[in-house]
């Protein structure tokens, strides 16, 4: 049993605070794979909710030295989705990136019409992931390292929101990584 001090009680809330949030990570994980969780699809500008989810990753991560960018053209065409669920998708890819990469590194936002659908990417200039964690990265509770993913708050549920979310917009979402050498995430969403 712990003295009931400020800074005990401060790691408890800490603490329950993560697991209510995984809690509800699980829950509407859950509800999206069973198909329970609507889709309020509109025509969306890609470039203005962009920049709105690099702000976003830029004060939640503040200090860390990760130069944002996005090259996404404002005269891209529209897509069909949903914004708060893209813009999820959009923030935990971002702020993975941000995370996995090193002090003085870049993270890249980009996106092109591709064979009639809209391709997004995330890049990054981090220590890559080895190919054989590749296939895994979008399964619940996969960590490439799980040490090192604790230390940042992850819960391991993020990425296989993200495949579950793109998946329900009718697009794929993949990981190309060479070690070394950064990553790239892409996924895919219908044009309006």
């Amino acid at each position: 049993v712990e003295a009931p001090d400020r800074e005990t009680l401060e790691v408890m809330l800490q603490q329950s605070d993560r697991l209510a949030a995984l809690v509800d990570q699980l829950l509407e994980l859950s509800r999206m794979e069973s198909g329970d969780l609507p889709l309020e699809r509109v025509p969306l500008a890609l470039a203005p909710l962009v920049e709105e989810v690099v702000r976003e990753v830029g004060v939640a991560r503040g200090g860390k030295e990760v130069a944002m960018n996005s090259e996404v053209p404002r005269e891209l065409s529209m897509v069909l989705a949903d914004p708060g669920r893209i813009h999820q998708v959009l923030f935990n890819l971002l702020d993975n990136a941000v995370r996995f990469t090193p002090p003085g590194g870049v993270v890249t936002v980009s996106a092109a019409r591709v064979d009639g659908r809209c391709e997004v990417k995330v890049a990054d200039t981090g220590p890559g992931i080895a190919e054989e964690h590749l296939s895994r990265l979008f399964e619940r509770f996969y960590r490439v390292d799980p040490a090192r993913s604790r230390e940042g708050g992850g819960t391991g549920i993020g990425l296989a929101i993200a495949k579950s979310v793109v998946e329900a917009h009718g697009g794929q979402i993949r990981a190309d990584s060479e070690v070394g050498k950064g990553s790239v995430f892409t996924f895919d969403l219908p044009v309006a």
